[in-house]
């Protein structure tokens, strides 16, 4: 029962506060459609890996430069997402985190 009602308070959360959680993602999701573009960009035609690899080793620098923002905004967001859920006015968090926090 608890974790239905978890379920159904978290889509309430993300249903009434879905313009927050937009900006919260925008970044996360810039960084991943420029990943995808730069990969798709290189129009590797052989199925080889050496071909593969060659294509990667040329924008080396590019890549680990968005790889490694997307993962460090990916976390971001995850506890972004959780201090809001956390701080949402409308919700008695008490029996919660005596549930996951026990004394």
């Amino acid at each position: 029962y608890i974790n239905m009602q978890q379920f159904f308070s978290s889509i309430s959360f993300c249903l009434s506060n879905i313009g927050y959680l937009f900006i919260l993602c925008l970044p996360v999701m810039t960084l991943e459609i420029a990943l995808t573009s730069l990969i798709a960009s290189l129009d590797i035609q052989s199925g080889s890996d050496t071909a593969a690899l060659e294509a990667i080793g040329e924008i080396s620098v590019q890549v680990l430069f968005l790889v490694l923002a997307s993962l460090i905004l990916s976390v971001a967001l995850s506890g972004g997402c959780m201090t809001a859920f956390v701080h949402c006015p409308e919700m008695d968090w008490s029996a919660h985190i005596k549930l996951y926090m026990p004394d």
